[in-house]
């Protein structure tokens, strides 16, 4: 019988531009993934991350242009999530965020498809260009988020849910100049659960 190894972790560029590459189900137990780790990769259709998972580095997922479905299985560890971690994924439509993370990172979806966006409670910051160039025109932001960085939303944004108070949203530090916003109207609701898709 031969030995059994448990995977701690996916390296640094370990499967980027693999061609064949098309479904991936990282096993529970792992609890980081490296930059670049699955980057580029053609034929790439599905990602399922375990709920150990702690850290998926920079550009993990980057410019994979068949990927459709991403699904984070829900634990008890904050996922700090890299920067550009879906960018360029032009037809990733069906994404399950950690229950738990850190950020949303920046770039992260810089140039994605996607229509809307439920950021879970708990992020504390949208990063720089995070969603810039995306098509997404709703977006639903907890309370607990407390800085929104440079033209860190998209232009086609029609619809900004947020969920808390108007004194809190006045009181989150927005970096620079913040044109995406202008002319929105923000809504205030108690709950994620409040809004109907």
């Amino acid at each position: 019988m031969g030995q059994i190894f448990t995977v701690k972790s996916i390296g640094d560029n370990a499967f980027q531009s693999c061609p064949k590459l098309s479904t991936i189900s990282i096993p529970e137990g792992t609890e980081t993934a490296g930059s670049n780790c699955f980057r580029g990769c053609e034929s790439l259709q599905t990602v399922t991350f375990p709920s150990t998972i702690q850290q998926v580095g920079d550009s993990a997922l980057m410019s994979n242009n068949a990927l459709t479905t991403v699904k984070f299985t829900p634990g008890e560890i904050t996922v700090t999530m890299g920067n550009n971690l879906f960018a360029q994924c032009w037809k990733l439509m069906d994404l399950t965020l950690p229950t738990l993370m850190d950020r949303i990172s920046d770039y992260m979806f810089f140039s994605s498809k996607m229509n809307y966006l439920f950021i879970p409670n708990g992020v504390t910051e949208i990063g720089g260009y995070g969603l810039r160039q995306s098509s997404m025109g709703m977006i639903v932001i907890p309370s607990s988020v407390t800085r929104i960085g440079m033209t860190a939303l998209s232009y086609n944004l029609q619809k900004v849910y947020f969920c808390g108070t108007q004194a809190q949203w006045n009181a989150i530090q927005k970096a620079g100049n913040q044109p995406f916003l202008s002319g929105k109207t923000i809504y205030y609701i108690a709950d994620i659960q409040s809004v109907k898709i």
